[in-house]
């Protein structure tokens, strides 16, 4: 809990420190982006450890060049088959506020580190454990890197669950990249 909250004080501070820090902008036609991504998510239930494929998809509106707010949504694609049965991700939501902090390289190029804070639903299908559906408080933190205005390739790490539940420690987070337009 004490990491979740000093995460969060770390993206808000970034929110509000970087909202000052340059005059220039992204000059983008309409704030709105979509994205999809693939992330090999690390799953922990008690002590066993499981790796899922995912994919997802990302809707975000820009307020300014600093701050967004961003929802994904996840399926699993690959389950996990151990001695202990298989686990797969069956949904996952999210809703982020996004602190972003863009770095013009060039004429076309440019890249943005951002810190993500909100919350996430996820559901968890395990033949072992039963069917978990928790929700909790998720962050991540990542960076993109912006071609010609409207693409961007993004990567970065998102915990979307760290919980107990009935005695039994869950956790769910990854690596995630993906492709983003940019209207």
């Amino acid at each position: 809990m004490k990491l979740k909250l000093k995460f969060l004080v770390i993206a808000l501070t970034c929110v509000g420190g970087t909202a000052q820090a340059t005059e220039w902008e992204w000059d983008w036609d309409f704030p709105a982006y979509i994205g999809v991504s693939y992330s090999p998510m690390q799953v922990k239930i008690g002590d066993a450890d499981y790796n899922l494929g995912v994919a997802g998809a990302t809707l975000g509106w820009n307020f300014n060049d600093y701050v967004a707010i961003e929802g994904n949504v996840l399926a699993g694609i690959d389950d996990d088959n151990s001695v202990y049965g298989s686990v797969k991700l069956e949904s996952s939501y999210t809703i982020f506020m996004k602190a972003q902090y863009p770095i013009k390289l060039s004429k076309n190029y440019s890249i943005s580190p951002y810190v993500l804070a909100g919350a996430g639903k996820t559901h968890i299908d395990s033949e072992q454990y039963g069917d978990f559906k928790e929700s909790d408080f998720a962050y991540g933190a990542g960076i993109d890197f912006i071609m010609f205005k409207s693409f961007s390739i993004n990567a970065d790490y998102l915990n979307y669950l760290d919980s107990s539940t009935n005695g039994m420690d869950l956790k769910a987070d990854g690596l995630r990249v993906g492709l983003t337009y940019r209207f």
